[in-house]
């Protein structure tokens, strides 16, 4: 019996953890694919690449520099300009992470529904084709100019994420972190902390 249980887990693992590496991989695919790529037919996809690098070199957020979101994603980006040096390549790695991110926090909130199986295809279609007007997960946080969505996405996804989980243990560190990512998401897009 034990060793049919054993099985039956190194079978569960290895599938889980093929299905995760496939995801992974997938947003590997994405961010090597857009790399340094700012899309845009309407307008200028930049303009906020300026808004950071006047922030990393001392201007005032709303006051001396027009921006309409929440002040963590020019914040966030002015941050790594001044240690790192102004280069688009960090914007680029920012909505990365923040891509994986919302992905991987994708798949543990709908695993929290359903079996893993449809837990990893439901979370394909999302990375891929997804729910949205403007395009699936990919498109929708890795090509956004603003990174507004991006930082407001993954940090709403973080608090259902935390709240599922605190809902499940009752241990109240899930309540907390599920009350930072929602403060984390009004301070990216207000709207995005509220829903």
């Amino acid at each position: 019996m034990a060793d049919r249980l054993s099985l039956r887990l190194r079978i569960f693992l290895f599938f889980a953890l093929m299905g995760l590496g496939g995801l992974a991989a997938l947003v590997a695919i994405q961010v090597a694919a857009g790399w340094r790529y700012f899309p845009g037919f309407v307008g200028d996809q930049g303009w906020y690449l300026q808004v950071a690098l006047r922030l990393s070199h001392g201007e005032s957020l709303y006051r001396e520099v027009a921006w309409a979101y929440g002040p963590l994603p020019a914040h966030a980006l002015a941050a790594l300009f001044r240690w790192l040096g102004p280069d688009v390549g960090w914007a680029c790695l920012v909505n990365g992470v923040l891509t994986g991110l919302s992905v991987l926090l994708t798949y543990t909130v709908v695993r929290s529904l359903l079996d893993w199986p449809a837990a990893m295809i439901l979370t394909a279609f999302a990375a891929l084709a997804g729910p949205y007007v403007w395009g699936d997960l990919f498109h929708t946080h890795y090509y956004v100019y603003t990174q507004a969505v991006a930082w407001g996405s993954a940090m709403s996804l973080a608090t259902l994420a935390a709240a599922l989980r605190w809902q499940r243990t009752r241990r109240d560190a899930w309540l907390v972190l599920a009350g930072a990512a929602a403060g984390l998401a009004v301070l990216s897009k207000p709207e995005f902390g509220v829903t």
